[in-house]
């Protein structure tokens, strides 16, 4: 059945609920320039334009219109914070406003090695998304190249970060993810749960340890 003739007569609160539920998880990328830096301009959600209701119900309390460029006012992207996921790569959050990322609570942050993301993005973004509750990395190696021990310096940081901490002292989700054209010797994600056997590996093998600071928000 392609429509569902009697939903009009269902009471409001239950049209609220199942117009969302219907709501699904949106990528927007984030794009910069020299000159201007934009979200990409991807379709807003098809149950904006479904019907008044739909739009009522949903703008503004679930989606609002946001990275708006200085360039013209009227390009935004309709995003909902607690859901869709934002793209982007160090250089594009850079030319972000605080202001424009407070909101991010998904985050996707793609070509960084784990010492520069460990010693510099990672107190970086905690101070100017403290919204964020969960961040995936797409790592890379010293100068673009992903060496055979790439999660050796990841697996440290999250020592640092995770280990030993009382619940709920790190509030974000981090993961990082090999590229996509890793080799078949790379493990394909590191992530809170399964960073302390790497870590093992990690000491067994006896790497040597680098130097890693992280400050912790009190």
């Amino acid at each position: 059945m392609s429509q569902f003739h009697p939903f009009p007569r269902l009471p409001p609160e239950l049209r609220q609920q199942i117009w969302q539920l219907s709501l699904e998880p949106r990528e927007l990328i984030i794009r910069s320039n020299n000159l201007s830096q934009t979200a990409l301009q991807a379709k807003p959600p098809a149950q904006l334009h479904a019907c008044h209701e739909s739009r009522a119900y949903l703008a503004g309390r679930l989606y609002v219109q946001a990275f708006r460029t200085k360039q013209n006012a009227n390009l935004y992207d309709w995003v909902n914070f607690d859901a869709d996921i934002i793209y982007a790569n160090s250089f594009s959050l850079g030319r972000l406003s605080d202001q424009k990322l407070a909101r991010t609570q998904r985050l996707v942050l793609a070509g960084v090695d784990s010492f520069f993301f460990l010693n510099q993005h990672y107190d970086e973004l905690r101070r100017r998304m403290p919204a964020l509750r969960d961040a995936t990395v797409l790592s890379r190696g010293l100068d673009g190249v992903l060496e055979e021990t790439w999660l050796d310096g990841w697996a440290q940081g999250f020592f640092k970060l995770y280990h030993n901490e009382k619940e709920g002292a790190v509030s974000i989700y981090l993961r990082t993810l090999a590229p996509h054209d890793r080799k078949a010797w790379t493990a394909a994600e590191l992530n809170p749960d399964n960073y302390y056997e790497q870590w093992r590996i990690m000491h067994d093998r006896g790497f040597p340890v680098v130097r890693i600071r992280i400050n912790r928000r009190r």
